[in-house]
């Protein structure tokens, strides 16, 4: 029998994954139970046997056995189960088992795996977010630490776990699926000096876009695009934003850090454990965001997804950053995965809102932190901060940008239940969440392949919510006021390629639905949506595209509504782990346009002492400013 142990190295090996967790109301329980090979070989002909809940009714599957078919070494498939029971308790932990069996090599195999299932807390509700102190930390001139790049990589390699969205197999009957919109395609990119803002109208695009009172759109121009970093690792999960002044650009990705003093014209790459003494959780995952009130760069590093968990955030002003090539002037606080009630942390992400710095982090499900704009030059020898219980619902969230007095963050419960959260400043530390029944979506793990037969989209997570940003606009006499959100979703229900679906809430009726969209077309797959709101109240969008007859994945731009997607990168090479997620922020110097973070992959050695993931392949990391 396997349990979730092999006998030598080579073999498969199935385990348990995180597990989605969405309760119906009425008492129908719907579960995404992950099967992970975890193994070096192949786990062929694997069948589900048994799946059960002690005193739990089962509804789905309905007939068993099951067959999984095969699950390729690092791979996984997901077993759909509904349980019923009025009598489930919110908070409550209850244990779900699945056994079968398969093929390894000339062997027949049995498993029993179990999860542990928190029922998540019901819908709609309210919380009381939780208060801490951090102590301040400065980095002075002259300081300088031991590398630890070897640990840090040990750590982005386990943190790919994906936690699946359940579907629901009894949507109701209001839940049609809603019309697409018209097919998004990617073109060569218009590149302009930004010094010169004459504009051609004869290029206007004549495509309509909602909310927006123009009847031709101006046409959308690069400012720039230049190559930030060329790095091995090819899970690069670029981020960045740069300062009013348009000359300092800070940026991060997995594992390495750089800065520009000349508007992005060129970077200098920083070597973060250069700058910040080691913690023994290994690090990987940051962030960078800059807030214009304070005029401070905001850069959140992650230590320790897998036991422990340090949330570093770190800020300086760009004075600082340039005069002391970023190697001083830092202020830093470490919140502690126990300070905040956690054993574990991973996918972190940043806001700025009207006076506080928003950070989320999950843990089985989304937190998040806020504190003081005010506190964040370090002045004080310490930060307040506010946090809120991430064992409400299971899943995956980033933050919502152009937040203004409001945050947001959301799961898909299932694909057709949003959980939506949110936390106005003016409620102090009462945030609440509510559920928002959106059209069904298909599910299924997306893919897609580049030229070289490489699946980039084999770790992407569908259904992870990764762009969201509030718009406020105004149409006439009426003051709009929404929050977007926006993920990956599979190939399926008329889409034959993997795409975005971007859903729009009204804040003035409750959070009602105004309109579900897609990002689509039939020539490549569109995947890790990010999304921010410009001072004119346009939506920009930063976003991968590749496969399928679109050729090599590359990071692309653009405007909601245009129809049209401009390419950044030059890919050459595919690969099977691209990184979770890319950037986009307002330009803090023209808050009108903005500045995003992508990359391609290409062909190439990496710079020395960066390591890599594929020998001869590398990321090309992109800073990228664009408007109309």
């Amino acid at each position: 029998m396997n349990n979730g142990k092999t006998d030598g190295p080579g073999e498969a090996r199935l385990a348990a994954g995180a597990v989605g967790i969405y309760l119906k109301p009425g008492g129908m329980l719907l579960l995404a139970l992950p099967i992970v090979n975890s193994g070096q070989a192949l786990a062929s002909k694997v069948q589900v046997d048994a799946v059960t809940m002690a005193g739990v009714k089962r509804v789905v599957p309905a007939t068993l056995p099951v067959a999984l078919g095969d699950i390729g070494a690092q791979g996984q498939v997901v077993v759909d189960a509904v349980f019923e029971d009025k009598t489930l308790v919110p908070g409550a932990t209850y244990q779900a088992q699945v056994e079968g069996h398969y093929a390894a090599e000339d062997r027949h195999m049995r498993f029993v795996l179990t999860y542990s299932c928190v029922i998540p807390a019901s819908a709609p509700g309210r919380g009381l977010a939780r208060t801490a102190r951090s102590t301040a930390h400065r980095i002075g001139k002259g300081a300088g630490f031991a590398r630890q790049h070897s640990q840090a990589r040990l750590f982005e390699a386990d943190s790919g776990t994906r936690i699946p969205v359940p579907t629901d197999p009894f949507p109701d009957a209001t839940q049609k699926r809603r019309a697409r919109t018209q097919e998004t395609k990617i073109v060569a990119a218009r590149r302009v000096d930004p010094k010169n803002t004459n504009r051609d109208d004869d290029a206007a695009l004549a495509f309509a876009q909602r909310g927006v009172l123009r009847p031709q759109l101006d046409p959308v121009n690069i400012f720039t695009d230049m190559p930030a970093v060329q790095t091995g690792w090819l899970t690069a999960e670029p981020s960045g934003a740069v300062d009013s002044s348009g000359n300092v650009v800070l940026m991060t990705g997995n594992f390495f850090a750089a800065f520009s003093g000349n508007g992005g014209q060129d970077f200098t790459i920083l070597d973060p454990d250069a700058i910040f003494p080691a913690l023994p959780q290994g690090w990987c995952d940051q962030v960078v965001r800059y807030a214009p009130g304070v005029d401070r760069f905001v850069w959140v590093r992650m230590y320790g997804t897998i036991t422990g968990g340090v949330l570093r955030v770190a800020t300086a002003t760009p004075a600082d950053i340039v005069q002391n090539q970023g190697l001083a002037g830092w202020t830093y606080w470490d919140i502690t995965g126990q300070s905040v009630g956690v054993t574990s942390v991973d996918y972190p992400d940043l806001s700025i809102g009207d006076n506080y710095l928003y950070l989320s982090y999950n843990s089985g499900g989304p937190a998040v932190i806020r504190m003081p704009l005010s506190q964040i030059d370090g002045s004080k020898g310490y930060v307040d901060f506010d946090f809120t219980d991430p064992g409400l619902i299971s899943g995956q969230s980033h933050l919502s940008q152009s937040t203004a007095d409001e945050v947001f963050w959301a799961v898909n419960g299932s694909n057709t239940s949003m959980r939506v959260f949110s936390w106005k400043e003016s409620d102090g530390l009462n945030y609440s969440w509510r559920d928002v029944t959106v059209g069904s979506w298909p599910n299924s793990h997306p893919s897609s392949q580049t030229p070289d037969g490489q699946d980039w989209l084999n770790s992407c997570a569908s259904g992870n919510m990764l762009g969201l940003t509030r718009r406020i606009h105004s149409d006439g006499e009426v003051q709009h006021n929404e929050v977007w959100f926006a993920w990956t979703a599979a190939s399926g229900n008329g889409f034959e390629q993997a795409h975005i679906e971007v859903v729009v809430l009204d804040l003035n009726d409750n959070f009602k639905l105004i309109s579900q969209e897609q990002i689509w077309t039939n020539d490549n797959a569109y995947a890790y949506p990010a999304l921010c709101t410009n001072a004119n109240g346009e939506v920009g969008l930063s976003l991968e595209a590749g496969g399928g007859p679109g050729g090599w994945e590359n990071h692309v731009v653009g405007f909601w509504g245009d129809g049209t997607l401009y390419v950044t990168t030059g890919s050459n090479v595919g690969c099977t782990r691209y990184g979770d997620y890319v950037t986009i922020c307002q330009d803090a110097q023209d808050p009108a346009k903005f500045v995003a973070f992508g990359y391609g992959v290409m062909s190439g050695n990496p710079p020395p002492n960066f390591g890599s993931d594929v020998a001869g392949v590398l990321a090309d990391i992109r800073y990228v400013s664009f408007g109309r």
